[in-house]
């Protein structure tokens, strides 16, 4: 950018050329800015639907079952119908008039043949290591 000339410079011709190399830089920064400004939009707009995209592949991983499919604008279904638009539910209490069952284990065949077999640890295991007093017999 040229320098602006001093006082004692009253030349008008000069005036005049500086006057519209400025005007000339002026358009050209401002196409510039123009330009920059529809970029950053741009790249603005790319952003939100990478980070719409993201937010779904997340879901898709790492969501419960139930929240993987959900579909854009599905929340706000409910939101349309206000509560006083419904008329009042008529509350129903169902009486169960039977007894369940529990499932029972059938028992062993008496004929099946049966064998105890006993297990005894060593006499220095019989002693408990917190209070020396002797351990029983469980089982």
């Amino acid at each position: 950018m040229e320098s602006v000339p001093n006082q004692t410079d009253n030349n008008p011709q000069a005036l005049l050329s500086l006057l519209h190399s400025q005007r000339q830089t002026l358009t050209a920064q401002r196409q510039q800015i123009k330009t920059q400004h529809l970029e950053i939009q741009s790249q603005s707009e790319r952003i939100e639907a990478l980070e719409q995209q993201l937010d779904w592949f997340k879901r898709q991983v790492f969501g419960r079952k139930s929240e993987r499919i959900v579909l854009p604008g599905q929340g706000e279904l409910f939101e349309a119908a206000a509560p006083e638009d419904f008329p009042p539910a008529q509350e129903h209490i169902e009486q169960i008039s039977y007894a369940r069952r529990k499932p029972k284990r059938n028992p062993l065949p008496k004929d099946l043949p049966r064998e105890r077999i006993e297990l005894d640890v060593e006499a220095g295991e019989k002693v408990c290591p917190c209070c020396a007093g002797e351990r029983r017999r469980i089982g």
